[in-house]
């Protein structure tokens, strides 16, 4: 969703089981570290998986972890 357009109705919020919030990155830093990552990611698709293979296993054990304790807890 576009931030500029305001929040969703409450109608439309009622439908969704979650809803994520993701503030918006203003850091100049952290702007530049994307843009880098996507001309990488355009050059180079299959080396760029790889670079970042092991960190996107270990996200994806974590989010499987948080999973388990989720549905412990429902």
């Amino acid at each position: 969703m576009n931030p500029e357009e305001g929040q969703l109705r409450p109608q439309l919020l009622d439908r969704l089981p979650l809803s994520v919030e993701v503030p918006r990155i203003s850091d100049t830093k952290d702007r530049m570290e994307i843009v880098k990552r996507n001309i990488d990611f355009e050059s180079d698709p299959k080396g760029f998986v790889e670079r970042y293979l092991s960190q996107e296993e270990a996200l994806k054990a974590a989010i499987f972890q948080a999973q388990q304790v989720w549905r412990k807890c429902v």
